[in-house]
């Protein structure tokens, strides 16, 4: 789905030292669900259940983890 790639690189690129740090444990995890659930939770991040709601708002550039 070219959406979830546009909205994934974007993030990839702006955490790209904190992935590597390992501070987003659960992306991988997320990237394995379906396209149509990970489009889903990016648009309702309210329905994302723990532990992606606190991913999907830094996918959505509303959060930063703070490790």
């Amino acid at each position: 789905m070219k959406e979830l790639d546009v909205l994934l690189d974007a993030f990839l690129h702006s955490e790209q030292a904190a992935l590597e740090r390992g501070e987003w444990p659960d992306f991988e995890s997320l990237l394995a669900l379906e396209d149509d659930v990970l489009w889903d939770y990016l648009q309702s991040p309210a329905c994302a259940p723990e532990p992606f709601a606190g991913l999907i708002d830094g996918i959505r550039g509303r959060h930063v983890p703070t490790h």
